[in-house]
């Protein structure tokens, strides 16, 4: 009898510690090398371990590198790159399942949705695509403007964003 389910825990590690990279980099212009790579090891055996893992247990984790001695910026940086990794990864196993074809942006739905997010909520797109590429400018329900710094592929689209994404259209069929 061949069990599938180690493989399968294979590549979902696989997916999350490549998108835990990807995530961890959008901080680049804002830390050095060296705490970007303790931020990809903590993070990426907290994220992985079998028990799973908490926010509390994400902060403390981040927290223990030097840089994040104040509690509220780790746990933004957790909260942040755990929600963009997470995110990501998803949306790489939807896209190795050839069964998704379109993806949705979805807000919190609530006060605290800033007006960028909230102009990309309900945004659907076919999941190989970004929901923003690099250049662009996108315009704020409130009338403000931002430059994209980087391809938004998925939510987040800010520190402390709270955005998700999740599939819009499943279907067996080729298009």
């Amino acid at each position: 009898m061949i069990n599938k389910q180690p493989s399968a825990e294979i590549s979902a590690d696989k997916n999350l510690r490549a998108a835990i990279e990807i995530a961890v980099e959008r901080f680049s212009n804002v830390y050095d090398p060296r705490v970007l790579q303790q931020l990809k090891i903590v993070l990426s055996n907290k994220l992985t371990q079998a028990s799973g893992t908490s926010l509390r247990e994400l902060t403390n984790a981040v927290q223990n590198i030097s840089v994040f001695g104040n509690r509220e910026q780790a746990e933004l940086v957790a909260k942040t790159i755990s929600f963009h990794a997470s995110n990501l990864a998803n949306k790489r196993a939807w896209q190795q399942s050839g069964v998704v074809k379109t993806i949705k942006w979805w807000t919190a739905e609530d006060g605290q949705v800033c007006e960028f997010c909230g102009a990309l909520d309900g945004m659907v797109i076919r999941v190989s695509d970004n929901f923003v590429d690099k250049g662009a400018v996108l315009r704020g329900k409130n009338g403000g403007k931002a430059i994209i710094e980087s391809d938004i592929e998925t939510p987040p689209l800010h520190d402390g964003c709270r955005c998700y994404c999740r599939p819009e259209i499943v279907s067996l069929d080729d298009e």
